[in-house]
């Protein structure tokens, strides 16, 4: 976080009103709260998905009574300088919110006054005034809340509370790591709410993690564009940077550009930080890549960000930081990430046995771990061993849970088949690998990955000089334009 702006971390409120059924504003006043004060130039405030692998890591979630232990181990791996508990009641229809600001340095606790309104239909006001509540007792200037962005919570996310509790719950699903889960959930929010823009972002992430969602993916993401109005700055800025980034590579410097006008602003937001990272990897800007990915090396409740960075060190030939950045991720945040770069090391140095033993190591841990099946195959390839090569790319063909993960390890393995037929002089065999990839690639509308198929198809019938075939391939992939 800057060290010029107060940080912060919500924490989920407690339910007081004795009514079960209110549970769902646990989690959404919190999310309402985060919303509301990320729009701020002026604070850093923990985004809610990070609090809840933080809340994970530390056994806390669930929790409702924290210790003052609890608020310290949480602000340590926050890094955050205060915490804001708070709880809610209702009185009749009437609700009221209660909070506190812990301040980790001092021990002690700031008391906000306390808000109500007359139902639950007013809560995004109430949202409104504790934003602007925190923002005094944090010391912002009379002139900094003036100044700021703060747009109210019904223009930048719904303004249908029904709405809002779907969206949550399909948030928590997601969050959990349950993306089909969270689509119905999301789906009936934006048929309550046509404009929900933040809700038709998430849809289409969700849909995006599971192949043959491509055009509801795509439908999302452009339905979120053409109401990013109705975000706030923030959201507005990544709905805007995202679509631009999902199109072809000729609009990847519109996305460039709204990125850096995003963290113009935001200096800290990790999305944007890690979508731009990879924008300039797939570019094969190894330095710019290196350099905006390490600037949050130090956040370690995601993984994706680091394996770009690695990649990116191991293109530069960096393969020892590669390693160091792969070392310093916990273990229970992700298990494979030192090993599999220590197998990756080894391997590019020639270092076979030794990659081997760390390949099989790993699937010891998880037999099916599709990365380290593919490193193994490619290991006994270039030992010469093309029998066991060819078993453990086939192993790659069995699901292991359909998402986006798996098959770019099918699809992979199914490049690496066709070419092994191919080497062997099995002509038919290897096209007949493609030809699987291009069926399931048609099945799926994954068009990134049909033109990859047709152009290897190409390149083989080229190989038997089947000029007349091959020209057909190119002409098939011309015609879905690479995706």
């Amino acid at each position: 976080p800057s060290a010029d702006k107060p940080s912060l971390a919500i924490l989920h409120f407690k339910n007081n009103t004795g009514d079960e059924s209110l549970d769902y504003w646990k989690r959404a006043l919190c999310d309402l709260l985060i919303s509301d004060l990320s729009q701020s130039r002026y604070l850093t405030v923990l985004p809610e998905d990070r609090l809840f692998h933080i809340l994970r890591n530390l056994k806390l979630l669930g929790v409702e009574d924290y210790t003052t232990e609890d608020l310290e181990r949480l602000a340590a791996k926050a890094q955050v300088e205060n915490v804001l508990c708070g709880n809610f009641i209702k009185a009749g229809e009437t609700i009221r919110i209660n909070a506190f600001i812990r301040k980790i340095s001092s021990g002690k606790d700031i008391v906000l006054t306390s808000v109500e309104r007359e139902s639950e239909e007013e809560i995004f006001s109430i949202m409104d005034e504790l934003s602007r509540r925190i923002k005094i007792k944090l010391e912002l200037s009379a002139a900094q809340i003036s100044m700021d962005l703060d747009e109210e919570m019904e223009i930048i996310t719904t303004n249908s509370i029904e709405a809002y509790k779907y969206y949550t719950e399909g948030r928590s699903h997601y969050r959990k790591g349950y993306g089909k889960e969270s689509i119905p959930f999301l789906e009936r929010a934006v048929e309550i709410d046509p404009e929900f823009a933040m809700a038709y972002r998430l849809l289409a992430v969700s849909y995006g993690r599971f192949p043959g969602y491509n055009n509801k993916a795509r439908y999302c993401r452009r339905r979120a564009f053409e109401l990013s109005h109705r975000a706030s700055e923030r959201e507005r800025l990544l709905i805007q940077a995202s679509y631009y980034r999902s199109q072809s590579e000729k609009s990847w410097d519109r996305a460039i550009k709204i990125f850096q006008e995003l963290l113009r602003i935001y200096p800290d937001d990790y999305l944007a930080i890690t979508k731009l990272g990879v924008i300039y990897r797939y570019l094969e800007d190894w330095d710019k890549a290196v350099e905006t990915l390490k600037k949050i090396s130090h956040i370690y409740y995601y993984t994706s960000h680091f394996a770009h960075l690695r990649r990116a060190l191991c293109a530069q030939g960096n393969y020892a930081e590669a390693r160091e950045i792969a070392e310093g991720v916990p273990v229970e945040v992700d298990p494979f990430q030192y090993p599999y770069q220590l197998a990756l090391n080894l391997f590019f140095h020639g270092k076979l046995d030794l990659a081997l033993r760390e390949a099989e190591e790993m699937l010891d841990r998880r037999p099916e771990f599709p990365p380290a099946l593919k490193l193994r195959g490619d290991i006994w390839l270039c030992k010469g061993d093309w029998i066991r090569a060819e078993e453990d790319y086939k192993k790659c063909l069995d699901p292991k849970g359909l998402d986006i993960t798996w098959v770019k390890y099918y699809n992979r393995a199914l490049i690496r088949l066709s070419s092994l037929s191919f080497s062997l002089g099995k002509f038919e065999r290897a096209i007949a690998h493609l030809k699987q990839g291009v069926e399931e690639s048609k099945t799926l509308d994954d068009k990134g990955w049909l033109f990859n198929f047709y152009m290897k198809m190409a390149y083989a019938r080229l190989k038997k000089k089947d000029i007349k075939g091959a020209l057909g391939e190119c002409q098939n992939a011309l015609e879905i334009g690479g995706g």
